[in-house]
């Protein structure tokens, strides 16, 4: 991404700019969320680089085509502002509705990561952006019996994670701090996962 250009008009396709997420390309094994799980996978982390993109997006007024909540909350941004990418299934796209082009500028410190759009503002604005939860959904617990498990013994298969529905509003104000749009940007639904408890039969 760093010192990618972004022509006026050109829609940004994150995997088309990123490419495949594979062993040959240089990627590691790191979590990733398969089956509502968080599972070792070739390429995982790379949704925080999609998901800082993101955000950067929802504070300008450039035009998101495509964007996809993972399935299960994510620690590293707000709930809703998340943008999960799969090589040839989930893509973060967006058009630069600008009449300059789009300059994109990366850093990786110790810990952290900065994406820096560059462009031509027409006007000042603050803009902010909330998340918002709506409601939280609490997991239920499954017990299940094992055979080779003691009297008593109790063992945790799957550890239970609440759901949340959430929406992300964003209020553009003027320099003079006066609202012009409050919106809604998007409504997400991230569905609980059953805590799962393994006993001795009997």
């Amino acid at each position: 991404l760093d010192n990618y250009l972004l022509a006026p008009g050109e829609e940004f396709s994150f995997n088309k700019v990123v490419g495949p997420r594979t062993k040959e390309a240089g990627y590691n094994d790191a979590p990733i969320i398969l089956n509502n799980k968080f599972v070792e996978g070739v390429g995982g982390g790379v949704c925080q680089v999609s998901s800082t993109l993101y955000n950067v997006l929802l504070r300008t007024n450039l035009t998101i085509t495509e964007r996809h909540p993972h399935s299960l909350p994510v620690e590293y941004v707000p709930k809703g502002m998340d943008a999960s990418v799969v090589y040839g299934l989930k893509d973060l796209k967006f058009i630069n509705n600008t009449k300059g082009h789009l300059l994109f500028k990366t850093y990786v410190g110790q810990g952290s990561l900065t994406v820096k759009l560059f462009g031509s503002a027409e006007e000042e604005h603050n803009i902010e952006v909330v998340s918002i939860i709506e409601k939280t959904f609490v997991p239920k617990t499954i017990v299940k019996t094992k055979e080779d498990l003691l009297i008593g013994q109790v063992v945790v298969e799957q550890h239970g994670v609440e759901g949340y529905l959430v929406r992300v509003e964003r209020i553009i104000k003027d320099k003079n701090q006066k609202i012009l749009v409050r919106e809604i940007l998007s409504r997400d639904y991230y569905p609980p996962i059953d805590k799962v408890i393994l006993m001795a039969k009997g």
